[in-house]
């Protein structure tokens, strides 16, 4: 799942829900929020309220702390990639006191969760605040997930401020972190708000090239790339990929369109780095200690 492959692990994991209805409850539960996790990286949200549905119903106060946070966070998800942002802001909330409740300081990841849904609901200065600190923390433990996120996030508020410069150091160092331990679905993301904000830079054939890389991450999940998922999938500059996609064929034409998106699709990550002129940051160290998050 951390690999991207959302597609293969929704389907092992559905197989393992299938076959264990008399595995314990928690266990149960855990697999149930793994599973909506993946459906909703999917865009498949009503299979997830589904799932989140028959979870609550196995969930309750006596249940380990991290099952409860996992719930409340995937509905926090949810609430955020259908809209509900004001929602998605009142359950990241949720999440941290009940991990406060227990005497625990909140993980990165929930202070992620927090400022990330604090930015899609339009509160850039603190949600920009909160992730800079964040960020101190994520490299000072050495958690490159969480950095690699939390950086995809500040090149997003970048492009959100209309401050294309700054948002594509971003989410280059993004794409690089994430980079570093296979994380397609942030490289995907990066990919595709790369392309944004060459959009927005009027640079169609580095757009071409972004949208390739992006095919080839988000196909480790199972998305073609002229999928309606995929050609519909948003972009933080209020359009689509499709959008993208038409602007950058309108300015190349058809034949160079086609040549730049496969090169982007085939070259190594590095490579389409250096031809869209942003191989020039500072890579993190190859030795750097990898943090796995509890939650």
């Amino acid at each position: 799942m951390i690999r991207g492959y959302s597609s293969d692990g929704l389907v092992l994991l559905t197989d393992a829900l299938q076959h264990g209805h008399s595995a314990a409850p928690d266990l149960r539960a855990r697999a149930l929020v793994y599973a909506a996790y993946l459906s909703i990286v999917q865009s498949d949200g009503a299979a997830a309220q589904r799932m989140l549905e028959e979870t609550q119903a196995l969930v309750s106060e006596s249940s380990p702390m991290n099952v409860r946070v996992l719930l409340v966070t995937t509905r926090g998800l949810l609430a955020r990639n259908t809209g509900r942002l004001a929602e998605a802001v009142a359950l990241s909330e949720e999440a941290i006191a009940l991990v406060q409740a227990e005497g625990f300081p909140p993980p990165g990841i929930l202070r992620w969760q927090h400022a990330s849904a604090l930015m899609w609901s339009g509160d850039l200065e603190q949600a920009n605040t909160l992730h800079e600190e964040n960020l101190v923390d994520a490299l000072a433990k050495g958690d490159m997930y969480l950095a690699a996120v939390v950086v995809c996030d500040l090149g997003v508020i970048g492009l959100l401020r209309g401050d294309m410069d700054r948002a594509a150091d971003r989410l280059r160092e993004a794409v690089i972190y994430a980079r570093q331990f296979g994380d397609a679905l942030i490289m995907a993301i990066g990919l595709d708000a790369l392309a944004a904000t060459a959009t927005a830079q009027h640079r169609p054939g580095d757009v071409a090239l972004f949208i390739g890389a992006a095919e080839s991450m988000w196909a480790r999940s199972g998305i073609a790339p002229d999928s309606a998922e995929r050609i519909g999938r948003p972009v933080p500059t209020g359009t689509t990929v499709g959008d993208l996609i038409g602007s950058a064929r309108a300015a190349l034409g058809d034949a160079a369109f086609a040549a730049a998106r496969e090169a982007g699709r085939t070259l190594p990550l590095d490579a389409v780095l250096a031809e869209t002129f942003l191989d020039d940051a500072p890579q993190p160290s190859s030795d750097t200690e990898l943090v796995t998050n509890s939650f």
